[in-house]
């Protein structure tokens, strides 16, 4: 940034969400970031002004990029992939599309004049939106077929099991595999059930930034793993009728 040789300052911390962080020479500034700077008084006014001091503007995305990010993912999305020994055909839908997306360009950061990061305000707004809209939406769909849907108790009873057993064994393989702490492991869960209204409860009840990383890490070979799985099962079980 040149910071010292121009203004005489220096950057003690980095503010970025709820977290405090010491920066050094390869730390990469964030949109939205907040930064501490000792520098002579008569020179904080021009330190504002070169670095921003804009609560407007770093809560602002590029429409731009967000738009461009969403259409790759939903293109990822669509793709059709024949998988061998005439299992089937599978996609992996324009929601894991866009999280495969926006795992690739956040890796990127940026490419060219493009930045594919989000202010950490915006995010967590947009976050908040999308949970918000995504259980609205499958509150009113399920809703509509409940009062025809036939009850299988066997069924809820198999489901009821099936979730905690298999949330255990996760527990248990991913403190003896990595030995990561409770909060990614949370998201771990998360994205093992590919279910962002438990991503959402995690991060209520951890707030803690590890919870996303758990999640990003597991839920696309989550979806990939049970779109497969599930054409498996369909095929088997259609060769048993037979």
């Amino acid at each position: 940034m040149g910071l010292f040789h121009n203004y005489e300052g220096i950057v003690t911390r980095i503010r970025r969400g709820d977290r405090d962080f010491i920066p050094n020479a390869e730390t990469t500034i964030m949109p939205g970031d907040r930064l501490r700077v000792i520098a002579p008084r008569e020179n904080l006014s021009a330190i504002s002004k070169y670095i921003g001091d804009s609560y407007h503007e770093a809560s602002e995305f590029n429409i731009l990029t967000f738009g461009l990010g969403l259409a790759l993912g939903i293109a990822l999305g669509t793709v059709v992939v024949t998988l061998p020994m005439g299992i089937g055909i599978f996609e992996i839908g324009p929601v894991a599309g866009c999280l495969v997306a926006a795992l690739i360009l956040g890796a990127l950061g940026r490419t060219g004049p493009l930045t594919w990061y989000l202010p950490y305000s915006a995010s967590m707004s947009l976050r908040q939106l999308g949970l918000v809209v995504f259980l609205s939406c499958a509150g009113i769909k399920a809703g509509a077929l409940l009062h025809s849907a036939p009850i299988n108790l066997s069924a809820l009873f198999a489901g009821a099991c099936i979730t905690p057993v298999a949330s255990l064994v996760t527990i248990v393989m991913a403190r003896m595999i990595a030995g990561k702490l409770w909060p990614f492991i949370g998201g771990v869960l998360s994205g093992l059930q590919t279910q962002p209204a438990v991503l959402g409860f995690a991060v209520g009840r951890c707030g803690n930034d590890r919870v996303e990383a758990g999640y990003t890490a597991v839920f696309p070979l989550s979806m990939l793993l049970k779109i497969v799985f599930v054409q498996i099962f369909f095929i088997g079980y259609a060769h048993l009728l037979q």
